[in-house]
């Protein structure tokens, strides 16, 4: 029989006990903390605000350079390309590369109110930028959306001289 004297004694927590809801909470933290909509606001701003600083080191290029430079949005990333010869070209090095968009977010172009859809084509000949940077300092007006979901979204519009305005939507 045991000694009660013993038993309290040996009350409380082995350390693989503690160990294991350690674990478990660290596995049910690292599920939840991308969902809190804070971060993912915060991301979604961090992401809007790196665009509009390619957009706008893209017109200053395109300027520098008395070359015209395009912008190319597909579903996953949007690139910048150069006119060489009589076709476009991708930009190899940093700032203008391929930039990939979070797989959380959805982003959007659209010219004159209506939404555009990037052709799908394995030429590189055939395929254009939708967006235009000319040399003389205009641009082709747009507005680019950025959306977590369709309720919750910021959308920054440039006008023909480069000039933007943001704005956010968050609608629940």
């Amino acid at each position: 029989m045991r000694n009660p004297e013993n038993y309290k004694k040996n009350q409380g927590f082995t350390l693989l006990e503690v160990m294991v809801v350690i674990a478990m909470m660290a596995v049910l933290t690292a599920f939840v903390v991308p969902y809190l909509p804070g971060d993912r606001a915060e991301m979604m701003q961090t992401e809007m605000d790196r665009f509009q600083s390619k957009i706008v080191y893209a017109q200053t290029q395109a300027i520098l350079q008395s070359q015209d430079l395009g912008l190319m949005i597909d579903d996953e990333s949007y690139k910048f390309v150069q006119r060489v010869n009589s076709s476009w070209e991708e930009f190899e090095e940093e700032p203008l590369q391929v930039q990939p968009i979070d797989s959380a977010f959805k982003h959007k172009i659209f010219i004159e109110g209506v939404e555009f859809f990037p052709e799908i084509s394995d030429d590189p000949e055939l395929i254009k930028p939708v967006i235009l940077f000319y040399s003389s300092g205009e641009m082709s007006p747009f507005e680019y959306q950025l959306a977590l979901s369709e309720q919750q979204y910021l959308s920054l519009k440039f006008d023909p001289l480069g000039e933007s305005k943001q704005e956010s939507f968050n609608e629940e």
